[in-house]
């Protein structure tokens, strides 16, 4: 029997026109060969910004068409050598759902984007209305709710719907539990490892929260550093998935140690640099409030205060309205009654308020990395030492948009850390990072506590387990 999906010396190499043919040519990876076969739950995991996209860019159909991207080696799905296949071809074949699902929403209303491409298929009316029925069952999602007022969570689900209702028998998923409560990532999980067993689909999964995805899969492919010279990364397959969960936990409560010892000191530095009695003056004050929107109520007589120097984190199911709440609080939109007061005036909050967004890609616009940095930062010498923590060196004349979604996330955060802001507010923070990288993260956030003048109040939303016992120790609990 041939196997689903067949990688022969595959190779991938980014900007041609710097690569002359006389050099040696920097490579993503090179001569990568694996099988997959028919039913299998793959994990594809490794550092952020490694390559994982590409692959599974190169496998879809995606990296081939692009000018900058150079390939070499083979492919074969089901059998059929795919050099000469574009997209269209790819997609009856491989479902893909992209790391940022924005990205590929194109209609107004939720039950719209789920037919069209079922449409697109030829699929008969009553076949995609019971499809359509399943999908809006599964996520949860209103048929008639309007796409732009969805969650970061819930746009999640409905591109997942759109792959899940092809019916392509190759799954190929970038980071999809990324803004999903843990709800409704368990349901994904289960429904992807049903999809593999009883009906044969091949699931290729990428994701940096490993250890809510090993009890699903079959093997792990991981993403390492390759020692062979200007080769970034090659694939170590691991077929023992219980040697390497036992491996992961060793390492985790290796690393809290670690992490343990180094905050204590930071938390140290920060205290020796506090002066006087720590303030608790009340900086947001939120009474009564009700928000409406699309005929929808997110709040209703909602009231909440945030002093000076506390660490909240933000928690509820996809959808219950904690975005909608960090806009409120920073004056991007009105309540629809209540009250809402702050210490900070419109112009203070400018100044001394740091919002790191879901998506990076709204807060980055300067031409380079360098550039993005700078632009309002407080102290050089902070600058250098964000650089070298989260191993910018080599990125610093690159445009931040060609960057990873991992490493725009990094440079997103360290740019408004760079401003050394009196209250921080950070939505899903850690979206799409390794567990190194959010390290980096947390690290980071505790060098800049210690650098506060005042107590730097942190008001966090997160799914991420990781990162929750370290972003805060007051809980606000949302629900829909």
């Amino acid at each position: 029997m041939k196997p689903t999906l067949e990688v022969k010396n595959l190779s991938l190499s980014y900007n041609l026109e710097e690569n002359k043919p006389n050099e040696k040519r920097l490579w993503v990876f090179k001569d990568l060969s694996f099988q997959i076969e028919e039913g299998e739950f793959i994990l594809l995991t490794g550092p952020s910004g490694c390559g994982k996209s590409s692959l599974i860019n190169a496998i879809n159909g995606v990296i081939p068409n692009l000018k900058d991207a150079y390939t070499e080696g083979y492919i074969y799905i089901l059998g059929n050598e795919m050099a000469n296949s574009s997209v269209r071809e790819r997609t009856k074949i491989v479902g893909s759902v992209f790391q940022n699902p924005r990205e590929q929403i194109i209609f107004d209303e939720v039950a719209d984007e789920i037919v069209f491409p079922m449409e697109n298929l030829g699929k008969m009316p009553q076949e995609m209305q019971t499809t359509l029925d399943e999908l809006l069952s599964l996520t949860g999602l209103a048929k008639d709710a309007k796409t732009a007022t969805l969650s970061g969570g819930e746009k999640q689900k409905l591109m997942t719907a759109c792959t899940l209702g092809m019916g392509q028998k190759i799954l190929i998923l970038d980071e999809p539990l990324a803004n999903m409560d843990a709800r409704a990532s368990a349901e994904l999980l289960e429904l992807l490892k049903k999809l593999s067993e009883e009906e044969s689909y091949t699931v290729i999964l990428v994701e940096h929260r490993e250890e809510m995805i090993l009890p699903y899969v079959d093997r792990i492919f991981s993403c390492v550093d390759s020692d062979a010279e200007n080769v970034c990364m090659e694939i170590e397959i691991r077929e023992d998935v219980e040697a390497y969960r036992e491996e992961l936990r060793t390492a985790v409560e290796e690393a809290a140690q670690k992490k343990a010892l180094e905050a204590e000191s930071v938390q140290m530095q920060s205290l020796k640099n506090t002066k006087g009695p720590v303030d608790r003056e009340i900086l947001f004050s939120v009474e009564r409030l009700d928000y409406k929107i699309g005929g929808r109520c997110l709040f209703n007589d909602f009231s909440w205060e945030i002093r000076r120097g506390e660490e909240w984190v933000v928690l509820g199911d996809n959808g219950c309205g904690k975005t909608t709440l960090f806009r409120l609080l920073n004056d991007f939109i009105k309540p629809s009654a209540g009250k809402l007061s702050s210490l900070y005036s419109k112009k203070e909050k400018r100044k001394k308020l740091g919002y790191v967004l879901q998506n990076p890609d709204y807060q980055l616009f300067m031409p380079s990395v360098r550039s993005e940095l700078y632009l309002s930062a407080k102290s050089p010498d902070f600058v250098e030492e964000l650089i070298r923590l989260f191993k910018l060196e080599d990125m610093l004349d690159r445009h931040p948009l060609s960057l990873s979604e991992g490493q725009k996330r990094k440079l997103g955060f360290a740019c408004i850390i760079a401003n050394e802001p009196e209250v921080l507010f950070l939505d899903e923070p850690t979206v799409g990072l390794d567990t190194a990288s959010v390290d980096q993260l947390l690290h980071a956030l505790e060098l800049l506590k210690a650098r506060s003048k005042k107590p730097l109040t942190v008001v966090s939303i997160s799914h991420d387990k990781r990162a929750i016992p370290h972003l805060g120790n007051q809980f606000l609990r949302l629900s829909k």
